[in-house]
């Protein structure tokens, strides 16, 4: 008998594995109920001076995204914000002349 579940649709096959897959991703970074230290500190360093994190993405990586902002925010006291990734390519970061390109 095979291992592997067959299934009517590939997307059908992952979100059957999601419970798995996010299991054996929390095992990477946690110890019980909170984030592993040296996890911590490299999150920590991802702050730009201001003590900021951006996430940007699109889709459903944007929903992850979301959901990286609350973990960063509760357990490394990160400030955290996420962009659409479309729109962040226009910012410009603090130049705001750079906004103007992308006007449409």
């Amino acid at each position: 008998m095979s291992v592997f579940k067959s299934f009517a649709h590939e997307m059908l096959r992952e979100i059957y594995e999601q419970p798995a897959a996010l299991h054996r991703t929390l095992e990477l970074y946690l110890e019980g109920n909170e984030l592993r230290r040296e996890v911590a500190e490299r999150l920590a360093g991802w702050a730009n001076p201001a003590g900021e994190v951006l996430i940007a993405a699109s889709g459903s990586s944007r929903h992850s995204g979301l959901a990286g902002e609350i973990l960063l925010e509760d357990l490394c006291g990160l400030a955290v914000d996420v962009e659409y990734a479309s729109e962040y390519s226009c910012r410009g970061g603090r130049d705001p002349t750079r906004w103007r390109r992308c006007a449409r």
